[in-house]
């Protein structure tokens, strides 16, 4: 798949590779796929049934089509993941999302979370 900048008209001409480790276009504006993979309904269920890691690899895979399935599996498990023990706290940011891997332990488990939002100046 390809990828072009939101501030541009031309077509896409840009890797899912070379936008990552790019980041922002030239322009400035963002990198956005030229179309949008869709699922069927049986690929939705599917997914359902699905870890976090696998579900997430799977519907990148539609979008990264540079890196193989197995390569973003991989890179999802160790993202997906913090495993805290027993007096341990994982300090986590907005881009971080909710990390719906958290375990205890080693184990999943029902993990407390807080959110405490600091003044930035």
């Amino acid at each position: 798949m390809l990828f072009k900048s939101t501030r541009s008209t031309q077509k896409a001409t840009e890797s899912a590779a070379q936008v990552i480790k790019q980041g922002l276009a030239n322009d400035g504006g963002l990198f956005v796929p030229e179309s949008i993979p869709s699922l069927t309904q049986d690929e939705i269920k599917v997914l359902c049934g699905d870890s976090y890691p696998v579900r997430a690899a799977k519907i990148l895979s539609k979008f990264l089509s540079d890196y193989t399935y197995e390569e973003l599996l991989e890179d999802c498990e160790k993202a997906s993941k913090a495993v805290l023990q027993a007096g341990e706290y994982g300090i986590f940011f907005p881009w971080d999302a909710h990390k719906p891997g958290l375990c205890y332990g080693g184990n999943p488990d029902t993990v407390r979370k807080i959110v405490v939002k600091v003044r930035a100046d």
